[in-house]
């Protein structure tokens, strides 16, 4: 009898272990990147820039500068190099599609994702995934303003 309760205990083990490891398994594609950033500003008119702000982990490269246009251009991947705030660089290869939905009333939804194919940022690494939900302003005033959309972070 004790080896049949004993056996059911390490059956019961093992499950669980199974279980934990596929929750690791299925965690999201960016949940590897190691910068994330918290605010989008700027403007995806003509030649405006967006800056991401509010960066992670602590370095003095926190401020990230690229096209607007390329956050919000359907379709891709489009190649562009960014530029930190210290002067380091990070090219990415971004895909750009329309979402419905993660954006508020007034604003059109996109999301961004791709990699980070080279570069000069000791920040970023090659082959780090690339993933933002961008929303951008339909009307006047301020048409074309940039912002990630609510409780959303830019991962790179």
């Amino acid at each position: 009898m004790r080896r049949v309760v004993l056996a059911a205990a390490v059956v019961a083990a093992l499950s669980v272990s199974a279980s934990v490891a596929t929750v690791v398994v299925s965690a999201p594609a960016w949940a590897g990147s190691a910068v994330t950033c918290k605010k989008l500003q700027g403007s995806a008119t003509g030649a405006y820039k967006f800056h991401l702000k509010k960066c992670t982990p602590p370095n003095t490269e926190t401020t990230l500068t690229g096209r607007g246009t390329d956050l919000t251009t359907v379709g891709g991947p489009t190649t562009d190099t960014w530029k930190w705030n210290g002067g380091a660089t990070t090219i990415v290869s971004l895909t750009v599609v329309p979402t419905a939905g993660i954006c508020s009333a007034g604003y059109t939804g996109y999301t961004d994702t791709g990699t980070v194919t080279g570069g000069s940022s000791t920040y970023t690494q090659t082959n780090d995934t690339v993933s933002m939900l961008v929303c951008k302003k339909s009307a006047t005033p301020y048409k074309d303003e940039l912002r990630l959309a609510a409780a959303s972070t830019a991962s790179l």
